[in-house]
């Protein structure tokens, strides 16, 4: 039987594969914006020591998987959601909609100058997987829209597979300095030496800001880092795709 470790661990995967927020699964589950939260730090925390059925049932179809693989991780862990056929109305001979047009963007509207920053070889504390943030640019990738006046952007190279299945090892991800991190933000957390952190980088989620220190969060392994905020030279936001292009 799993423990509630690794219930909750399936449970962030799966939100981090379907792309949503913690409080968004709840919303759409019928439960409480604040379920997942209370779940992760009751177990976290050693208050609770697993998931109630209910709540497992309710949030699998919008995690797009099956109560049994949330429990067990037993059987397949993406399930495509029934797909409900509406009925087709024939219309009268010659009526038939026509579609408009539509002018796409060429490639080339979106200039080429937008720099992806070096990262080295990375190194695991406490099962924390960071990497070392290099200021030298390695290349120059298309700008997205709504970077399109932003020359404080940048974008990195994913190192590691701590993030997977959100951030995946070589994928390209956008970096706004500019725009304050919100709780459940993929954010780049730059630090400087303390203790047995060497003074690197990190991509993680943020799920917590007080006034000493920052909470983040892995997926793979599942771990959770304190940071004291003495030591915390920046904390930037990933951009989302509906971010970027402005959905």
């Amino acid at each position: 039987m799993s423990t509630g470790e690794e219930i909750l661990g399936r449970i962030l995967r799966r939100i981090a594969a379907v792309g949503l927020s913690e409080s968004a699964v709840g919303v759409q589950a019928g439960l409480s914006r604040d379920v997942i939260r209370s779940i992760r730090r009751g177990i976290e925390s050693g208050r609770q020591r697993g998931v109630s059925t209910d709540t497992i049932q309710r949030i699998a179809p919008v995690l797009g998987t099956s109560a049994e693989w949330l429990v067990s991780g037993i059987g397949p862990e993406e399930i495509e959601p029934d797909q409900p056929v509406m009925p087709t109305i024939p219309l009268p001979p010659g009526s038939e909609v026509v579609p408009a047009a539509v002018d796409l963007p060429l490639r080339n509207a979106y200039g080429r100058d937008l720099p992806v920053l070096g990262t080295a070889a990375g190194s695991i504390i406490r099962h924390v997987d960071g990497f070392r943030l290099e200021h030298e640019v390695i290349d120059l990738v298309r700008r997205p829209p709504a970077l399109a006046n932003n020359d404080s952007a940048y974008a990195i190279f994913v190192v590691g597979d701590s993030m997977a299945p959100k951030h995946m090892p070589g994928d390209l991800c956008f970096v706004d300095p500019l725009e304050r991190p919100q709780i459940d933000d993929s954010v780049i957390v730059q630090t400087r030496n303390h203790d047995d952190d060497p003074g690197q980088a990190y991509i993680k989620v943020l799920r917590k800001r007080t006034a000493t220190q920052l909470v983040l969060q892995q997926y793979n392994p599942l771990a959770t880092i304190e940071i004291p905020l003495q030591y915390v030279v920046a904390i930037h936001r990933v951009l989302t795709l509906k971010d970027l292009f402005g959905v």
